[in-house]
């Protein structure tokens, strides 16, 4: 999705159509917040180890070997 953003809109008109992986794009490198990108990349890396987590944990519960 940062490909379509960045390439054909550049966030779009009042950022509507931004995207979380375009910001931290343009914290990091267009606005030269390294330190604030970085901390984004970190949050939404713990989100997406816990939401896996927890689809690892729901799915698990559904299979059975008979």
């Amino acid at each position: 999705m940062f490909e379509t953003v960045k390439t054909l809109t550049e966030g779009g008109p009042n950022k509507a159509s931004e995207v979380l992986l375009f910001t931290i794009y343009q914290e990091g490198f267009v606005f030269l917040k390294v330190g604030y990108a970085s901390a984004m990349t970190v949050i939404f890396l713990a989100i997406l180890v816990s939401l896996m987590f927890l689809q690892y944990r729901v799915m698990d519960r559904k299979v059975h070997y008979a």
